[in-house]
């Protein structure tokens, strides 16, 4: 069980140690050392797929926060196995074919880290129970991904790609995070496998929808969902391998993963399955449409993954009705739906991490991936060709691929769904958005492969990319071809448990089991197919007459264009609102502060009503004691009208050793003493300072500000004095003094105000130094890092 928690921790260690074990003059490329990471661990899953394909579920817990029940659980079932061999399977694939494609002048040692990063971030949401360390990963992946698409950080598009993916992921990450916190007010618990169990209990809580919806925003956002699919096609700026492993096989599917584990807990409300379903649809159908329009091969890719994973998205919606209680009867047939959903994002990973990794095949040998200048490269790239037919054909949905299979099962869902009486919208859909996603497959293949060779048109002759790069599509391919002709064994060891997890409670007294079948006769599904055939063949032929229909979408109706100016307004009204504070007077600032501590404080005050004045049992004041009192008083007013700095600090001092004395008169030697010191050598460097000073002269203020200041003042004054009235009655909290009652045997020493010093004081001034030094490391770093001449510049290349 240990080796789950391993799982996670090691690509992050591995992360941590790389800049550290590389050696840049090394013989080796760095990329086989990480290979053996990702390697590593899916040998080390493989071997739990007997157990978990036998009902077996793992789970390893290591206490982290107890107190507010924040434990780093690891949980193995079947969802989360299947999802992390594809992260560490694919991920070892992607590693090999990075090895060829990135030159060795770019910088591996930080691509591995930040790869290595994003592998242990995503194994962690995967086998995460426990929400609060989930979302920890969930941010995790976020900031590793914007650093992998960022990683070409000299390309303006890069880094505008990055940022945006990363706002609108962690956007979406925020909302998670609080329907997270009303999941725990709800349920009591932070445990997925809690909150699952205890649903009955609070199903019918007012949270209860605000929390689902929130949640999905979240899963939304990651797995680029419509409308919030504009980050995934610009972060196609990224290195290919990125894109291969982040946006076809892993990061995208985290949100496919958030909703499949959540399926339990708000699967039986008609919210969640109209939300998920039309969402999921929406994003298939403009996916495709957008897809079709797309001349850089890459972008193609990007808006198929959308589409595709919109039909993920809208099986799963689809089978949630097997835990509604209208749907009783119906509730194995739906839940096969999310069968489907598996199956296919199995097939997706493979098909689409082999065409990205075509797409990079491409521009990596003739240095463009514009559908415009290419044409004619069957005969001189071959086995790219080969591996481009199996990916986009099985994209298209044709056999003898694994994408036929999954397709099909797709049809059989949406179909379940319009004979229950929901909406024939739903297969229409399905089936409109099915044509389109044809078209755009041969588009990638004949455009790109067949026609004619444009050699003038291309950077680098044509030829065939290296054995190296070739393997990893290679294997994808052929796992296209082999999981078609062997499912079961998936279906059986893989995809059965996983369902399993998704649906409990049906799992206890059904058999949810599916079997896949390579022909089902002349069925509905198969005259769908057939239609989708013959009208993407229609469509592709004639796509020159009708392609015109996309100029009804102009450009700055786009939500590209809907994000920018959200971003530029954004900019605009946060520099209104610094060029308002930011007035560059110290007594502004001031204002600023104190405003804050009297809303702050003042507020608390009455919301807590925690001012109480009793002054009954109040010691008497004795004559000495209201002698010093009125004596600070006429020096802290006299201050406000003092005509020069001698005078301000004389008086100021007054009031330093006014506090001296009541530190005597209370019987506090000690603190008299230390008060009086302070309060000597700060007079007398105020003294030596302020003599090297022009004249103090009465400032021309306004009337208005003169007004505010002294609002302000009094304010600042009545809280305080509100402060210290209700300190000595207040009593919001119980008495902490029962911790130190045996100081003497916990820290050794009988002074108590000793014992705090010692205990506290030197981790408090342990934690400064701390700061300190990456302060220090800060300012070195700048200094070292500082522009050459020569350097390129950042901006707009």
């Amino acid at each position: 069980m240990l080796t789950i928690n391993l799982v996670i921790i090691i690509p992050l260690l591995a992360a941590a140690l790389v800049p550290f074990l590389h050696k840049k003059n090394s013989k080796i490329h760095i990329g086989w050392f990480i290979f053996l990471i990702p390697l590593t661990l899916f040998i080390l899953l493989l071997r739990y797929i007997p157990r978990i394909a036998n009902g077996e579920t793992l789970a390893y817990t290591v206490e982290w926060i107890p107190t507010y029940h924040i434990n780093f659980t690891a949980y193995l079932d079947g969802l989360s196995l299947i999802f992390a061999l594809l992260i560490t399977g694919i991920g070892a694939l992607v590693t090999i074919y990075s090895i060829y494609y990135l030159s060795s002048k770019e910088n591996l040692i930080h691509f591995y880290t930040y790869l290595l990063l994003f592998m242990g971030a995503m194994l962690g949401v995967v086998f995460s129970d426990n929400m609060m360390v989930l979302y920890v990963f969930w941010e995790l992946t976020s900031i590793s991904s914007f650093l992998l698409i960022a990683f070409w950080y000299h390309r303006k598009q890069s880094r505008d790609g990055a940022q945006k993916s990363l706002l609108i992921t962690v956007t979406g990450g925020i909302a998670m995070l609080v329907g997270f916190i009303m999941l725990y007010y709800m349920s009591g618990t932070m445990s997925v496998r809690g909150v699952i169990s205890a649903v009955l209990s609070f199903q019918e809580n007012p949270l209860f929808i605000p929390a689902m919806c929130l949640i999905l925003l979240g899963a939304f956002t990651k797995s680029a969902q419509f409308p919030f699919h504009i980050w995934l096609p610009t972060a196609m700026e990224a290195p290919t391998p990125v894109s291969a492993y982040l946006h076809s096989a892993t990061m995208v599917k985290a949100g496919i993963y958030l909703v499949a584990r959540f399926t339990p807990v708000f699967g039986g409300e008609d919210t969640w399955f109209w939300l998920v379903t039309s969402v999921g649809l929406i994003t298939l159908f403009w996916g495709s449409f957008t897809a079709v329009r797309q001349t850089d091969l890459k972008a193609l890719l990007a808006y198929s993954t959308v589409s595709q994973l919109g039909m993920i998205m809208s099986m799963f919606g689809i089978s949630s009705l097997a835990l509604n209680s209208g749907f009783r009867a119906e509730s194995v047939l739906f839940s096969q739906a999310a069968f489907a959903a598996l199956f296919h994002l199995v097939n997706h990973s493979t098909f689409k991490g082999a065409l990205f990794m075509v797409v990079g095949i491409v521009d990596h040998e003739l240095g463009t991936r514009d559908i415009r200048r290419l044409g004619g490269l069957a005969t001189l790239m071959p086995i790219t060709f080969t591996i481009a037919i199996v990916g986009a054909f099985s994209m298209a949905g044709l056999p003898p691929f694994n994408g036929f299979l999954s397709k099909e099962m797709f049809f059989t869902a949406v179909l379940n769904a319009g004979n229950a009486g929901l909406s024939s919208a739903i297969p229409v859909v399905a089936w409109v958005a099915s044509i389109f996603t044809f078209v755009y497959s041969m588009i990638f293949v004949f455009k790109t492969f067949l026609g004619t060779y444009k050699e003038e048109k291309l950077e680098h002759p044509a030829h065939e990319a290296p054995y190296g790069m070739l393997f990893s599509p290679i294997v994808l391919g052929s796992l296209v071809v082999l999981i078609f002709i062997f499912p079961n064994g998936l279906g059986e060891n893989l995809l059965s448990p996983a369902l399993a997890g998704i649906f409990p409670s049906l799992a206890a007294g059904e058999n949810l089991g599916v079997h896949i079948a390579l022909w089902h006769g002349f069925n509905t599904e198969l005259m769908m197919t057939i239609g989708v055939v013959l009208g993407g063949i229609l469509l592709y032929m004639t796509i020159r007459y009708w392609k015109n229909i996309y100029r009804l979408f102009p450009e700055h109706w786009s939500f590209n264009t809907l994000y920018g100016n959200i971003l530029e307004q954004l900019e605009v009204v946060s520099r209104k609102i610094t060029d308002f504070y930011m007035t560059g007077y110290l007594r502004d600032y001031m204002v600023y502060i104190y405003l804050f501590f009297i809303l702050a404080v003042g507020g608390m005050v009455v919301f807590t009503q925690s001012y109480e004045l009793e002054i009954a049992e109040n010691a008497p004041i004795s004559e000495f004691e209201w002698v010093v009192a009125i004596v600070m008083i006429i020096a802290a007013l006299s201050i406000l009208f003092a005509k020069s700095r001698l005078s301000a600090i004389l008086l100021n001092s007054v009031l330093g050793y006014g506090v001296a004395i009541f530190f005597v008169l209370f019987r506090a030697p000690d603190l008299a003493l230390t008060q009086t010191v302070v309060e000597t050598v700060t007079t007398v460097l105020f003294l030596v300072a302020y003599y090297f000073l022009p004249e103090w002269k009465k400032e021309d203020t306004r009337s208005r500000s003169d007004k505010v200041n002294l609002a302000v003042s009094i304010g600042v004054g009545v809280i305080f004095t509100i402060i210290a009235l209700a300190v000595q009655n207040g009593k919001l909290f119980s008495s902490i003094s029962s911790y130190f009652e045996n100081s003497y045997e916990l820290a050794g020493g009988k002074n108590i105000v000793n014992t705090i010093l010692s205990d506290f004081r030197a981790f408090d001034t342990m934690l400064e130094v701390v700061v300190l030094l990456i302060a220090g490391i800060g300012v070195y770093t700048l200094i070292k890092v500082k522009a050459r001449k020569g350097d390129t510049t950042l901006e707009d290349e």
